[in-house]
């Protein structure tokens, strides 16, 4: 158990970690500005640093809820440039990374209502979860935000100058099951999503994780992450839409900080084709000539 006597809402939070020296100051200081406002647990688990990550998280969990668990397990280390079969790989292990942190929740009797999984080199705001609740309505037990990454918007003509949507090989919608709008602002292909999303309405999605998801914790325990060779959120996403919707909020603004991008200008203007032609997207659907992980560039997103 890890309620206390508290009125004020208990969150648990979920992070991975490796070779963080970059950016944990950062983001634990960003979590301590949560404990401000909520009863916060944390569960982290890190694997095959080669930095003082282990010992940072150490001793700042001390005296805090929860859980951290280390381990050296000799695995290759995996970023968000890999080639399609590294992907595949890449995919797998953070499967395994990321079941095995939900474990650590499970084990130690978590019973919180709501969760939080990130990706620990994320920024954001103290009004995050709060901004969550707001998007929140009957039905919905896990929540996404708009994360943007450093990276302009090369969809938008003429160029609107805002960042990218980072999460793109996650995010996918009923209508077209394939990743995402790649390096634009606006991430749906659909018009009506589109339109929706621009007005910052919330829309109900097949996947998305989006590096700071909220999940009802309930529900995070009865799922898995895997890959059959695709994005490992979408096998996820599938076990959590058991139990209810998953939404991304357009007004839940999250950053993440990427380099080394190489824009491949072909695949911008065969994205732009199809957002003004529906029926050459249809065309790619029907035909499959573009697989849901085909479309990776590199140095695109994860």
């Amino acid at each position: 158990m890890h309620k206390e006597s508290t009125d004020r809402l208990q969150i648990s939070i979920f992070g991975l970690w490796r070779d963080s020296k970059e950016y944990i100051d950062k983001t634990l200081s960003q979590l301590e500005d949560l404990e401000t406002i909520y009863d916060l647990s944390y569960y982290f688990y890190e694997n095959d640093s080669t930095d003082n990550t282990p010992s940072i998280l150490k001793e700042w969990m001390e005296g805090r809820k929860g859980k951290l668990h280390s381990e050296e397990l000799g695995d290759e280390k995996y970023g968000n440039k890999e080639s399609a079969a590294r992907q595949v790989t890449r995919d797998e292990k953070m499967s395994g990374y990321r079941n095995a942190l939900v474990k650590l929740g499970i084990d130690n009797g978590v019973d919180t209502e709501w969760s939080i999984v990130f990706d620990t080199d994320t920024e954001f705001k103290v009004n995050v979860i709060e901004d969550f609740f707001k998007c929140h309505y009957e039905g919905v037990v896990m929540m996404t935000p708009h994360v943007e990454q450093t990276v302009k918007c090369h969809i938008c003509e003429p160029p609107c100058k805002k960042l990218s949507y980072y999460d793109s090989y996650a995010l996918r919608t009923k209508e077209n099951p394939m990743r995402s709008v790649t390096f634009g602002c606006n991430p749906f292909w659909e018009e009506h999503n589109r339109k929706r999303y621009s007005q910052g309405k919330s829309i109900e999605v097949e996947c998305a994780f989006g590096s700071f998801a909220m999940i009802k914790t309930a529900v995070l325990f009865k799922s898995k992450w895997g890959t059959d060779g695709d994005c490992e959120h979408v096998f996820f996403a599938k076990d959590v839409r058991k139990e209810g919707k998953i939404i991304v909020c357009p007004t839940v603004k999250i950053y993440t900080k990427i380099s080394g991008v190489k824009i491949d200008t072909e695949f911008i203007k065969w994205q732009r084709a199809c957002l003004k032609d529906v029926w050459a997207l249809k065309t790619v659907l029907l035909t499959a000539q573009v697989s849901p992980t085909q479309a990776y560039v590199e140095g695109g997103t994860s």
